[in-house]
């Protein structure tokens, strides 16, 4: 038999539930699940930073395991596994950052080309867009290249 508060609304009536403490009951789990919510739109700008931290301990725990097997000392161990980790995230983003400002570089060469030849000049006349973004930025656009 459930326990009942002598001085609780629902004893008077025999009931056997409190309405008030369900209802704060509910009031609780609302209260919660608006918590969770809030914790979750709080954590989203970080969810792919998470996401990738995650996926590299992952990765990365079975090197480590690895090293640590065939090296004696745990700080060593550590230092060995954070520098390949650091060497196989580092020497893409070298590649990647190369091979960008090559892209760059050839970018703005041909940029210049299309200005000297005045190719850009009959692409903005072409599209009333550019004509009147060519009005805002004065008679010459291509003055700001």
């Amino acid at each position: 038999m459930t326990r009942q508060n002598p001085t609780s609304p629902a004893s008077r009536f025999g009931w056997p539930w409190d309405r008030f403490a369900t209802a704060r009951g509910f009031a609780l789990i609302i209260a919660t699940l608006i918590g969770i919510y809030f914790c979750y739109r709080l954590a989203l700008p970080f969810l792919a930073a998470l996401t990738w931290a995650l996926t590299i301990t992952v990765l990365a725990g079975q090197l480590h395991r690895r090293v640590v097997r065939r090296i004696k000392w745990p700080r060593l161990a550590a230092g060995l596994s954070v520098a390949m980790l650091a060497v196989c995230v580092l020497l893409p983003l070298a590649f990647l950052a190369h091979h960008l400002a090559g892209a760059l570089v050839a970018g703005i060469e041909n940029l210049q080309k299309n200005i000297a030849s005045g190719d850009l000049q009959r692409a903005i006349e072409t599209y009333p867009l550019l004509v009147w973004a060519n009005s805002l930025f004065g008679p010459n656009l291509t003055a700001l290249f």
